[in-house]
């Protein structure tokens, strides 16, 4: 140790050499510290993105889970059927907001047996030359129950624009049955992914 004394106080001065192990010690410590901060971020994110909540469509039979997507902000889905008396189709468009299903459009090519005919209340009426457009109304559901014909009645699909294929043929896969149609919040990390085989 290399000291000087000026006016009764100590003064120490350090001489270092380039062989000494301080400086590159606590250069490993920097090294380490950004390592593990690093980590724990990566760890933080994907904890996150595990347990975040996400609304999940669900088709089922009100047992089993048929078909489950996490849905983002206006996620749209199509049911379509064939009246079966006017013998045209019939579109109905959702589109999953705030976890809610809501009901877009009511497409009709025809306005006879049953099809709507008066405009929704909170919503208007477009004709377009292909169809009688519906649209608005306010309705909206956290489910609600759809019956699916057969070959001969209703022929009911759904359509997932967003998906491939997008459009499911439920008369074929589920004939005369009752599906429910869902909503819910669950963590994206717990989400089970079914229909892909659809």
């Amino acid at each position: 140790m290399n000291g000087v004394s000026i006016a009764g106080s100590s003064l120490f001065v350090t001489v270092s050499s380039d062989d000494d192990p301080e400086p590159e010690r606590g250069k490993g410590m920097g090294i380490k510290i950004k390592v593990i901060l690093c980590f724990s971020m990566i760890l933080s994110a994907l904890l996150f993105l595990y347990f975040v909540p996400v609304w999940v469509l669900t088709l089922s039979d009100g047992e089993i889970s048929l078909l489950s997507r996490p849905s983002i902000l206006g996620y749209p889905f199509i049911t379509r059927y064939v009246h079966s008396v006017e013998r045209t189709p019939v579109e109905d468009e959702y589109r999953v907001v705030g976890g809610r299903i809501w009901g877009w459009e009511e497409r009709v090519v025809s306005q006879n047996a049953g099809l709507p005919i008066v405009v929704p209340r909170n919503g208007r009426l477009v004709v377009d030359g292909e169809w009688f457009r519906f649209r608005g109304g306010r309705s909206s559901w956290e489910r609600f129950y759809y019956r699916v014909g057969d070959e001969s009645l209703g022929r009911n699909t759904l359509i997932l624009p967003l998906e491939f294929p997008p459009v499911i043929e439920l008369f074929r896969l589920y004939p005369s049955r009752r599906l429910e149609i869902s909503v819910r919040a669950e963590p994206l990390g717990g989400v089970d992914l079914r229909g892909w085989e659809l």
